[in-house]
């Protein structure tokens, strides 16, 4: 089912006091960060008299089920001054479980001259905890209505019925219930998800680490790609290249077509490399495993194995022949690996679309892949 996020679904008329001051919430957007991301938004305020802005607080009302209780208490809530940010400081309180009270307060001297057009005076960004429940913020309007502020430091104005303008409509591209790792009864681990809906994402990949540290994985999946549906779908890939024991993280990262990339996880699993019944593991296979993405931009994974310890060259080729970059050269030990090229050559130029030849060579013999470069 398609999420829509409605950003303070509160309706009421903007009644015209003298001399008032009026709040909007706008530019309400989901971004990627931590495992569901960011509800960000501004508070923007606008007089009908000009004010010397010196002391101003609004409320906020927000569901727990989306971003959890107290949200200042549990470091899920930044907030920031656009306006004179040197000049203000920020009080911010938890007033209930579910609401939260935002003052500016001027420090400085010079106080901001709030008139009749439009100001960002807060902008917030609140931490999501699950992105299946309703992702809506509102003002408080029984605390706010009426209320006074200071403007130049001997007038308290009235503040006015506050308005929400146009709603406004985001779409989270996945609404992801779970995503789980378990050691499979041939001894590899399989990576299982479970998305509620799905609306413009071009497909998954999986990284894995042995840090927790996303920065560390490296890609170990093809692109898998996505259903687009509004139904719940279930998805798995099974990892079979790990020949070592430990712990091991695995995000989950999902490509939309607007060509943002956002990461859940890690989930970790300990790994051995014999599982109850003794089996042993994989051994591994000389030559190129596999080059994904391919066709790819802007880089893409090379994995290959070796049976036993050597000399290893992997060169990249144009398809003229010509050697565009010498990836690796240096002896190996046996097991599988993984290579990434960036698309340059030795030189550190990009490399114009087309067909490239990556060639692993050992002591023994030679092996080669076609990859396309897509611009």
């Amino acid at each position: 089912m398609k999420k829509i996020i409605m950003l303070a679904l509160l309706f009421v008329p903007i009644i015209i006091f003298a001399d008032g001051i009026s709040f909007t919430l706008e530019n309400s957007q989901v971004t990627p960060g931590g495992t569901y991301g960011y509800l960000e938004f501004d508070i923007v305020a606008v007089s009908d008299v000009t004010h010397y802005l010196r002391a101003v607080q609004v409320y906020l009302d927000y569901p727990i089920a989306a971003f959890g209780p107290a949200i200042k208490n549990n470091g899920t809530l930044l907030v920031t001054i656009p306006v004179l940010p040197n000049s203000y400081y920020i009080t911010i309180n938890d007033n209930t479980t579910s609401r939260v009270s935002l003052a500016a307060n001027l420090v400085g001297f010079v106080p901001y001259t709030l008139n009749t057009t439009p100001v960002t005076l807060f902008h917030a960004k609140i931490t999501i905890a699950n992105p299946s429940e309703p992702l809506t913020v509102a003002f408080e309007p029984n605390l706010m209505t009426g209320q006074q502020f200071y403007t130049d430091g001997m007038t308290n104005t009235q503040y006015n019925v506050m308005t929400t303008g146009d709603p406004i409509e985001e779409t989270l591209p996945v609404e992801l219930s779970s995503f789980t790792a378990n050691i499979t009864n041939q001894n590899y681990v399989s990576l299982n998800w479970i998305t509620q809906s799905e609306t413009g994402v071009v497909g998954f990949s999986i990284y894995r680490s042995q840090e927790d540290n996303l920065e560390s994985a490296a890609l170990i999946s093809p692109m898998i790609t996505a259903t687009n549906t509004s139904q719940m779908q279930s998805y798995v890939y099974v990892d079979e290249e790990i020949f070592e024991d430990g712990t091991y993280y695995y995000w989950l990262e999902n490509a939309d077509l607007d060509g943002t990339r956002d990461y859940h996880g890690p989930t970790t699993i300990q790994y051995t490399s014999m599982n109850n019944n003794g089996t042993p593991s994989m051994i591994p296979v000389t030559g190129i495993n596999s080059v994904y993405p391919n066709p790819f931009n802007p880089s893409t994974c090379i994995k290959y194995g070796l049976k036993d310890s050597g000399k290893v060259d992997i060169t990249i080729y144009n398809s003229r022949g010509q050697k565009i970059r010498n990836l690796l050269s240096q002896t190996m030990d046996a097991g599988v690996y993984r290579l990434f090229w960036n698309g340059l050559d030795d030189t550190n130029q990009i490399c114009t679309s087309g067909v490239y030849i990556v060639r692993m060579t050992t002591p023994t013999r030679s092996y080669s892949s076609r990859i396309i470069l897509l611009k």
